[in-house]
C-alpha cells in the first residue's frame, strides 16, 4: 500500500481487519510511504486497511479477501485415501459444503470466526484422474486431487496352481481397457471398467512357479497386488497297484530349475525330477517293495524346501511261481509281494485246501515251497490268500518218464522203460529217436505209471530221446546215448601204399569221423550220413613194421571205436631202373623195423650196402652199381631185426662211358672207355663217316678201352659207335670237330690297311663271316668243300692297340680267331691358315677307345683336350690362341696310348692379325668400350679408331696382342667401324653398334605431372615417336645430325605403378625406360564442413581394379572402394565425430601400397539445442562437435557475458562437447548462443538461437 500526507518521517500503524498492526513503517521527508504485508487469515469480505500516524491522524482504504482451498494432502491417492484440505477467505462461521468429483456434497463443516477451516473425508469410487476439489460457502474456491488405480481386492490370497482367484479395482478410466498380468503371464484376464472406474474379474492360476506373484492391472495406468502360489501335487497315475507298478506323478508350484526329491512310503528319494521354468514337474518311479495298503508319496524342493504330498495304494500279488510245471513229487515255491505285515498266507493247491503255510516279511514279500501231491495231470490252480490279500496262479502237473535202464549202448542194445504221471488205462506210444516202437503201452495203471522194453536201431551216436506220448496230456521224455562203433575193416593187412576201407555206425548223424592209423593222426576225414552210419577208405603211410591201430573217432561227438592192421615191408622205388655198370641209384622201401639196419644185395654182390630205416620204418639209399655183365640183376633189402624182406629188379646196359678230350681239331687223339658189354666180346669203334677206325675185345666184367686220332673231316659233331658184335648193342658219344685260324697278314697297321685271313676246320661251302675288333661283318666269303677260309678286308676306324680278328661259320657256328694291332693317324685339319680366335677343325683315328687326347699348338701345351669314341676316333674345334703370326705346329698324343700323330707329319697353322673382342658390342653414347686384339708383331704400335674418331694408341706385348678401352662420342645409331693398324701395316677390324638411350626427368610422378625426355644414339634427322605406357605418341619430335632429341609430354591417367617410355625412329631404332606412377587424390569436396557432413574425394594413379581404403583423422576405415581399369575411384563420406581444423583424408591402395592424401577442414558445429524456445530461467540442454581435442569451451547468450566460464567445460578427445546452462536475464525474441573454444582457433567457433519468450515471475498482488 502507498500513502501521502503524513507528517515528515512520522511513525505509521497499519490496521487490517482484526489484525490492529499488520505493518509499521515511517513517512518519506514529504509524508509518504510505501509497505508491503501479507493477508493473514481473515473472515471473507471487504476489510479496512487503516494507515494511522499519531502526529497526522488516520487514513483507511480496503481490501477485498476471497476463499481460497490452501491445502490439500495428499495431492494423489487411490479409492479410499484419506483425504485433508484446508481453506481461508470464507464468511465468519460459513457453512462449508465440499464437493468432490461425481461428489457433490462428500462432506461439510463450519469456517471459524476468521473465514478458515479444516476438514477431510475419504475419496470414494470415481474414475482415474485429476477430480476437482470444490469448496462452496459464501463464495466458491477450488483445488484437485489425483485419483490413481488400485487393485483392492485379492482373493483368496494364496492357493496352488487351479486356484480360482477374485481380483476387484478402482481409480481407472471410466470404460478401460484393464489388461491383468499374472507373474510370467502377461495378459490371464481382461475387463473392463465401470463409468466410475471399478471393476471386478476372475480366473484360474496358470502353471507358474511357486511364491509371492505379482498381479498388475494395466488401463490408463496400473496397480498391483500379489498373490502366493503354493505346491500341489495334482496328479497320482494309477492311484493303486502292485509292487513293480509305474507310477507317474505330477506336480506344480516350485521352483524353476530345482530339483525335486520323491519319497514313497518307507523309500526317501525313490526317483528326483527337475522343475521346469512354468515351476511344473513330472516325475516316474517303479513302487518298489512295501507291505499291502496306502503309502503317501511326497515331493520336496530341495532348493526351496517346499512339499506336497499325495497317495497310492499298494496291492498284493503273486509274483511267480517256480517252476511253473512239474511232476508229481516237484517242489514248487510260491511268491509274492505286497502282502500285509505278520498275516498268515495259506496256500490252496487244486482240490487240496492248505497244502502249507507263511508269513511274508516286514516287506510284504513271501517265498512259500511245497511238494506237488497226487493229482491228475493238467493245470492245476494255486491261490495265496491272507486277512487282507487274495491272489491266484496255475500250475501244470505233467507226466515223466523217470527211469532208463541201461543208459548206454550201440546199436541193437535192450533198453527198459519207465514212467508215470499218464491217465489212468491212457495209451502211451513210445518213440525212440527217430523210430516210433511199433505197439503202444495199454498198462497204465491207476496211478499213471507204466514199463516196457526195445532194442536200439541204427541212429546216429549220440543222446537219443526217449518219448512216452499221451493221447490225452502230451508227452514226457528221457535219454540214452547210442555209442559209435568199427563194424569192418578190410583187408586186415597190407603193405605201406595198401587202400584200406573202413565202415562204422551209431556215429553223429552228419558229422565228420577222424581215421588215425598207427602213429599217423588223420588218415581220412569220412562222413556220417543221417543214420549215423559211415564208409571210407585210406592208404597205408609210412609206418615201422608190425601190427598198428586204426581208430575212429567223431569230430563232434568225439566217440571212438578201433581195429588192428598189420604192416608188412614194400620196396617202394629203384631210381633209375636201368643204366650201365658203376652208375650211381636210388633205391627206397618202407615196412621195416623202426631203426633197424637195412642189408641191401645187387645181382651177384650180396651186402652191396648198408642203412638204418627211420623211426617209421622207411629207408632210402643210394650207391654205386659195381662192374656186372649185361642183363637183369636182382635189389634186395633184408631188415636185420625184423627179417622183413622185399626186392624189385635193375636192369645193367651197354654205355660208352668215357671219351677225352670232347672236343678237337683234326689229328687230335681221342680215348674212349665202355661199360655193360657180354663178356670177352668184339667192340668195332666207328667215328663219323669212317666205320672201324679201330676195334678192341670187352673184359669178363663187360668193360673195354680204345683210342684213336680224329681224321679229315667237317667240324662239328661227330658220332662215335661202340659195337658189340655178340650183344649187337649200338651205345654212342659224340666228339665235336672244332675250327682254326691259320694266318692273319699282316698282323700291324694303321686305318686303311689291307689285311688277308686264313683259316680251316670250317663248314662244308658254308657261308663265313669275318669280325674286325668292333666291326662286326667286316667281310663274308664261302669256305671250301674241306673247310678252309681265305679273306681279305680293310682296316676301318677303330681304337689304336691289339684288336681280335675273328672267323665265324655261319651255318656250323664255328668260331676260330687272331690278333691284330692298330696304330694311330691324323687324318684331316682345315683350315690351314687363320687369325687369332678362327676355330681349327681336326680329325685323328687309331687312338684308344674313349681315350682324352691333348691337342698342341705351338707353344700352347694343350690347347685342347677331347676324348675319341669307341672306335679311337675323335674330332674336335679350337680357337687359335694369342701367338704372333707366323707357321706354328699342331700335334695330337693320346694320353693313355702314348700314340702321337706326329709320327712323319707336321701340319702347320698360318695366323693373322684380327681384333678378336669388343666388350660391350653394342652401347649408348658415353658406353666404355673394351678393345682386345692380336695376331700382330710383337712390341709393334697400334692406332685405334672408333669410326672417324681415333681414340687411343698402344704397344702390343710379346704375343702380338693388345687391350685399350675408350669413351663412346656422340654419333648417329648403327654399326661404327673400329680399326686397329700397326706400324708392320697389319690391319683388324670389328663392329661396335650405337642403340638409342633416354633419359626422363624427373622418374615417378602423379597424372598431370609434365615429364621431360632426352633420347641419344638415334638416327641423325629423323622423326621420333614417343608413346607412354597405353598410350601412342604422347610426343612426336626429330632428332639433330648427331642423333639427339628432346620432348615433353604430360603423365595421363593410367593405373600406377613402372610404366614403359618407349622412344622409336622412323628406321627402327628405339629406347625404353620407365617412370613410376603414383597415386593421387584429384579432388575433395567440399573442403569444409562439419561433423556429419558428406565429402566426396576422387582420385588416380592406383592400381586397376584394386581396392582402396579412405583413412580420416584418427578414423583408419571410413570407406572402402574398388579403382577403375585406369587407376581413378571417386567415393563419398561422412564427417564423423573429431576435432575441428585441418583433417587428412588418406587414400590407401590395399595391393599397390599407394597412399595419396587430400585435406578437408572441420570446424565447430552446435547439433543440439533443446528446447529451442524458453522463458528466462529454463535450463537450456546444448550439444557441439568439430571442436579441438580436449580445448577449453566458453558459451555466450546474447550480449552478455559468459554464461558458461572458462575451464569448467572441456571437449572431448573427438572434439564433441555437451553441458546445461540456465536462460539468464535478457529481452524477448531470437537470442545468439556463441560458443567458443581457445583463442586463435577461427574453426572452434560455433551459434545457433533460442527464442526467450515473455514470462510473468511474479504478480503483486
Amino acid at each position: 500500500i502507498s500513502g501521502t500526507g503524513y507528517a515528515a518521517t512520522a511513525d505509521i500503524t497499519i490496521a487490517f481487519g482484526t489484525n490492529g498492526s499488520i505493518q509499521t513503517t515511517n513517512a518519506s521527508d514529504y509524508g509518504s510511504f510505501s509497505t508491503t504485508f501479507t493477508v493473514d487469515v481473515q473472515k471473507y469480505g471487504t476489510t479496512t486497511i487503516t494507515a494511522n500516524s499519531s502526529a497526522a491522524g488516520t487514513a483507511s482504504n480496503t481490501f477485498v479477501i476471497l476463499p481460497q482451498v490452501v491445502s490439500v494432502q495428499p495431492t494423489a491417492g487411490t479409492v479410499g485415501t484419506v483425504v485433508t484440505i484446508s481453506g481461508t477467505g470464507y464468511a465468519a462461521s460459513d457453512a462449508v459444503t465440499v464437493m468432490f468429483g461425481t461428489n457433490n456434497s462428500i462432506t461439510t463443516t463450519v469456517a471459524s470466526s476468521f473465514g478458515s477451516f479444516s476438514t477431510t473425508w475419504t475419496v470414494d469410487v470415481q474414475r482415474y484422474g485429476t477430480t476437482t476439489i470444490t469448496v462452496r460457502g459464501v463464495s466458491i474456491a477450488s483445488n484437485s486431487f489425483c485419483i490413481t488405480p488400485q487393485v483392492v481386492s485379492v482373493v483368496p490370497t494364496s492357493g496352488s496352481v487351479g486356484t480360482v482367484v477374485t481380483i476387484t479395482g478402482t481409480g481407472y478410466a471410466a470404460g478401460d481397457d484393464v489388461i491383468i498380468a499374472f507373474g510370467t503371464n502377461d495378459s490371464i484376464q481382461t475387463a473392463i471398467a465401470g463409468q466410475y472406474g471399478s471393476f471386478t474379474t476372475s480366473w484360474t492360476v496358470d502353471v507358474q512357479r511357486y511364491g509371492t506373484t505379482t498381479i498388475i492391472a494395466s488401463g490408463v495406468s496400473s496397480a498391483t497386488n500379489v498373490f502366493y502360489i503354493e505346491p500341489a501335487m495334482y496328479s497320482v497315475i494309477p492311484i493303486a497297484g502292485t509292487v513293480g507298478t509305474v507310477v507317474t506323478v505330477s506336480g506344480q508350484g516350485y521352483q524353476a530349475g530345482e530339483v525335486i526329491s520323491v519319497d514313497f512310503g518307507w523309500t526317501t528319494s525313490i526317483t528326483t525330477a527337475t522343475v521346469e521354468t512354468n515351476g511344473a514337474f513330472t516325475a516316474i518311479f517303479t513302487a518298489d517293495t512295501q507291505p499291502q495298503g496306502t503309502r503317501t508319496i511326497v515331493a520336496t524342493g530341495q532348493s526351496s524346501g517346499l512339499i506336497s504330498r499325495n497317495k497310492f495304494v499298494i496291492i498284493g500279488e503273486i509274483i511267480g511261481i517256480s517252476p511253473a510245471q512239474g511232476t508229481v513229487g516237484s517242489i514248487i515255491t510260491v511268491s509274492g509281494t505286497g502282502y500285509g505285515v505278520e498275516e498268515e498266507i495259506t496256500i490252496d493247491f487244486g482240490l487240496t485246501n492248505t497244502i502249507t503255510t507263511g508269513y511274508p516279511q516286514t516287506d510284504g514279500v513271501f517265498n512259500i515251497p511245497f511238494t506237488v501231491d497226487t493229482q491228475s495231470a493238467g493245470t492245476t490252480t494255486i491261490v495265496a490268500r491272507s486277512a487282507s490279500c487274495y491272489d491266484t496262479t496255475n500250475i501244470f502237473i505233467l507226466p515223466a518218464i523217470y527211469n532208463v535202464s541201461p543208459k548206454t549202448g550201440s546199436v541193437g542194445t535192450t533198453v527198459n522203460v519207465f514212467g508215470n504221471g499218464y491217465a489212468y488205462e491212457d495209451w502211451v506210444y513210445i518213440q525212440f529217436g527217430k523210430t516210433e516202437i511199433a505197439l503202444p503201452v495199454k498198462n497204465v495203471s491207476a496211478r499213471g505209471s507204466f514199463s516196457t522194453s526195445f532194442a536200439v536201431d541204427i541212429q546216429p551216436l549220440g543222446t537219443v530221446t526217449i518219448t512216452g506220448r499221451s493221447n490225452i496230456f502230451g508227452s514226457a521224455t528221457n535219454q540214452f546215448r547210442i555209442c559209435g562203433e568199427i563194424t569192418m575193416v578190410t583187408p586186415i593187412a597190407g603193405s605201406v601204399g595198401t587202400v584200406v576201407s573202413i565202415i562204422g555206425n551209431g556215429y553223429g548223424a552228419g558229422e565228420d569221423v577222424r581215421v588215425d592209423f598207427g602213429v599217423s593222426a588223420t588218415r581220412v576225414i569220412g562222413t556220417v550220413d543221417t543214420n549215423g552210419v559211415f564208409s571210407t577208405t585210406f592208404t597205408i603211410d609210412t609206418q615201422a613194421a608190425g601190427t598198428r591201430t586204426i581208430v575212429v573217432t567223431g569230430m563232434t561227438t568225439n566217440d571212438t571205436d578201433d581195429r588192428p592192421f598189420k604192416i608188412f615191408a614194400n620196396i617202394t622205388q629203384i631210381t633209375p631202373t636201368e643204366g650201365y655198370a658203376t652208375i650211381v641209384i636210388n633205391v627206397k622201401g618202407n615196412g621195416y623195423g623202426v631203426n633197424e639196419q637195412v642189408q641191401i644185395d645187387f645181382g651177384k654182390t650180396m651186402s652191396l650196402a648198408f642203412c638204418q630205416s627211420d623211426e617209421y620204418g622207411s629207408f632210402d639209399i643210394t650207391f654205386t652199381t659195381d662192374t656186372q655183365a649185361m642183363g637183369s640183376n636182382t635189389v634186395a633189402a633184408t631188415g636185420l631185426s625184423s627179417n622183413e624182406y622185399a626186392w624189385t629188379y635193375f636192369a645193367i646196359v651197354p654205355q660208352i662211358v668215357i671219351v677225352t678230350p670232347t672236343k678237337g681239331t683234326v689229328g687230335t687223339m681221342i680215348s674212349i672207355e665202355g661199360r655193360g658189354y657180354q663178356s670177352n666180346e668184339g667192340v668195332r669203334i666207328d667215328f663219323g663217316y669212317t666205320l672201324g677206325i679201330t676195334q678192341t675185345t670187352a673184359l669178363a666184367n663187360g668193360v673195354f678201352n680204345a683210342t684213336f686220332a680224329i681224321d679229315t673231316q667237317k667240324c662239328g659233331s661227330t658220332t662215335i659207335i661202340a659195337y658189340g658184335s655178340i650183344s649187337k648193342v649200338k651205345p654212342t658219344k659224340h666228339v665235336t670237330i672244332v675250327s682254326s685260324v691259320v694266318q692273319v697278314t699282316p698282323s700291324r697297321g694303321s686305318v686303311g690297311t689291307v689285311v688277308n685271313v686264313l683259316g680251316t676246320g670250317y663248314g662244308k661251302s658254308e657261308p663265313i663271316r669275318v669280325d674286325f675288333g668292333t666291326t662286326t661283318t667286316i667281310a663274308i666269303v664261302t669256305s671250301s668243300i674241306y673247310g678252309k677260309v681265305e679273306a681279305s678286308f680293310t682296316i676301318n676306324t677303330q681304337s689304336c692297340g691289339t684288336t681280335t680278328v675273328t672267323v665265324s661259320g655261319l651255318e656250323s657256328n664255328e668260331l676260330s680267331n687272331s690278333r691284330f694291332v692298330i696304330f694311330s693317324n691324323i687324318i684331316s685339319m682345315t683350315p690351314t691358315k687363320a687369325t687369332v680366335g678362327t676355330p681349327i677343325n681336326l680329325f685323328g683315328n687309331g687312338y684308344g677307345a674313349s681315350e682324352p687326347i691333348d691337342v698342341n699348338l705351338g707353344k700352347r701345351l694343350p690347347i685342347r683336350t677331347v676324348t675319341t669314341d669307341d672306335t679311337g676316333l675323335f674330332s674336335l674345334v679350337f680357337t687359335v690362341d694369342t701367338q704372333k703370326c707366323g707357321t706354328t705346329t699342331v700335334e695330337a698324343i693320346g694320353r693313355t696310348s702314348k700314340e702321337s700323330a706326329s709320327n712323319g707329319v707336321n701340319i702347320y697353322a698360318n695366323i693373322w692379325s684380327s681384333i678378336w673382342q669388343v666388350s660391350p658390342n653394342a652401347g649408348t653414347v658415353g658406353t666404355m668400350v673394351t678393345v682386345s686384339g692380336n695376331g700382330f708383331d710383337e712390341l709393334e704400335r697400334i692406332r685405334v679408331k672408333f669410326g672417324l674418331t681415333p681414340m687411343s694408341e698402344k704397344v702390343t706385348s710379346e704375343d702380338g696382342s693388345f687391350t685399350v678401352t675408350f669413351t663412346v662420342d656422340t654419333q648417329s645409331a648403327g654399326n661404327i667401324v673400329i680399326v686397329a693398324e700397326g706400324d708392320s701395316g697389319q690391319r683388324a677390324e670389328s663392329i661396335f653398334v650405337i642403340i638409342g638411350n633416354l633419359f626422363v626427368t624427373p622418374t615417378s610422378g602423379t597424372v598431370g605431372r609434365v615429364v621431360q625426355v632426352h633420347g641419344e644414339g638415334f638416327t641423325y634427322n629423323e622423326k621420333v615417336r614417343v608413346d607412354f605406357g597405353k598410350t601412342p605418341s604422347v610426343s612426336v619430335v626429330y632428332t639433330d645430325i648427331d642423333g639427339i632429341f628432346n620432348a615433353t609430354f604430360t603423365i595421363n591417367t593410367q593405373p600406377c605403378g613402372t610404366t614403359t617410355i618407349l622412344a622409336k625412329d622412323d628406321p627402327g631404332v628405339s629406347a625404353e625406360t620407365t617412370l613410376c606412377i603414383h597415386g593421387k587424390v584429384t579432388l575433395v569436396t567440399p573442403n569444409r564442413g562439419t561433423v556429419g557432413t558428406r565429402v566426396n574425394v576422387s582420385g588416380n594413379g592406383y592400381g586397376a581394379g584394386e581396392q582402396i581404403r579412405l583413412e580420416f583423422g584418427s578414423t583408419m576405415s571410413i570407406g572402402n572402394t574398388l579403382a577403375s581399369n585406369m587407376g581413378t575411384f571417386t567415393i563419398d563420406f561422412t564427417i564423423d565425430t573429431q576435432g575441428s581444423g585441418q583433417t587428412t583424408i588418406t587414400a590407401h591402395g590395399l595391393t599397390s601400397n599407394e597412399a595419396a592424401t587430400g585435406m578437408v577442414t572441420i570446424y565447430a558445429d552446435i547439433i543440439m539445442v533443446t528446447p529451442t524456445r524458453a522463458t528466462v530461467g529454463t535450463p537450456i540442454y546444448i550439444e557441439g562437435t568439430g571442436f579441438a581435442a580436449s580445448e577449453n569451451i566458453r558459451i555466450k547468450l546474447g550480449d552478455n557475458g559468459y554464461i558458461i566460464e572458462p575451464d569448467t567445460v572441456f571437449a572431448s578427445s573427438y572434439g564433441s562437447f555437451s553441458t546445461t546452462f540456465m536462460v539468464d536475464t535478457q529481452s524477448f525474441g531470437n537470442t545468439l548462443i556463441f560458443v567458443y573454444s581457445d583463442p586463435g582457433n577461427e574453426d572452434s567457433i560455433a551459434e545457433d538461437s533460442l527464442v526467450i519468450y515473455s514470462n510473468i515471475t511474479n504478480i503483486t498482488p
